[in-house]
């Protein structure tokens, strides 16, 4: 996917604001280097949550957590495009990760930067 970048293309912006493409590359391959460690790591005991309780700790969304999660979407979306007034965090976190669609007046609302939604998916 992107091997055939060449120095001009991993210099090239991202939506991340201040990120390069080469930048972004690397904080990815960063993670993903961090979830095998952790993968790999063995725990002592038994597991106390499985694959699908572990999110409900988030569900509600502490509030650290949904600030993080916004700023980060924000950052994916441009710096011209504002989110809808009418949406609460849970909401632009549900619709910025294509968890719920877009409504005919938010695709309206957003005009262009609606096509960039999902922003994660």
């Amino acid at each position: 996917m992107v091997s055939g970048l060449d120095d001009a293309d991993l210099q090239r912006p991202t939506r991340c604001r201040g990120w390069l493409v080469a930048d972004l590359l690397f904080h990815v391959l960063c993670d993903a280097q961090r979830a095998l460690v952790a993968l790999a790591s063995p725990a002592e005991g038994p597991a106390d949550v499985d694959d699908v309780s572990y999110w409900r700790a988030f569900a509600g969304g502490s509030s650290d957590a949904t600030r993080v999660a916004v700023a980060t979407m924000d950052g994916l979306l441009s710096d011209d495009a504002v989110r809808p007034a009418g949406w609460n965090d849970p909401e632009y976190l549900l619709k910025a990760t294509g968890r719920l669609p877009l409504s005919d007046r938010d695709r309206r609302d957003l005009g262009e930067a609606a096509g960039w939604f999902p922003l994660l998916g």
